[in-house]
């Protein structure tokens, strides 16, 4: 048995330091399906980050 850190999506859809599509304002890419995460674990963690990151900026 062998435990996967590497992201399960062959591609990975960009965002910038907020967590944000560079190109498109209020999206933001994130878990396994956009390529940042490998597992159930690590998709909720990022989910987690995503929607922290939008509520932030929906207060701003």
């Amino acid at each position: 048995m062998r435990l996967s850190h590497d992201p399960s999506s062959p591609v990975q859809i960009p965002r910038n330091e907020d967590l944000q599509h560079p190109d498109v304002k209020d999206l933001y890419p994130c878990a396994e399906g956009a390529g940042y995460a490998g597992g159930i674990i690590s998709a909720t963690i990022d989910g987690m980050k995503c929607i922290d990151a939008g509520e932030e900026e929906a207060v701003l």
